[in-house]
């Protein structure tokens, strides 16, 4: 792999959809007044994966993906 780039770091609002889509690495709680963030386990991977600077076997196992 020569790269990846995630489409969004939070949820947000889309032109669309509104704010229905959620599909960022962070969850965001846009009924709360402060708009709360929560790390998903999309998130978790990503780093696990730019850390290792690959997909490792057990990332790529855990998420069913490889040979």
């Amino acid at each position: 792999m020569r790269g990846y780039l995630h489409w969004s770091l939070l949820d947000n609002f889309e032109w669309a959809d509104g704010f229905a889509p959620r599909f960022g690495l962070y969850a965001v709680d846009f009924d709360a007044p402060d708009r709360p963030r929560t790390r998903r386990r999309s998130a978790e991977i990503y780093a696990r994966i730019a850390a290792a600077n690959a997909i490792e076997n057990e990332v790529a196992s855990e998420v069913g993906v490889g040979p």
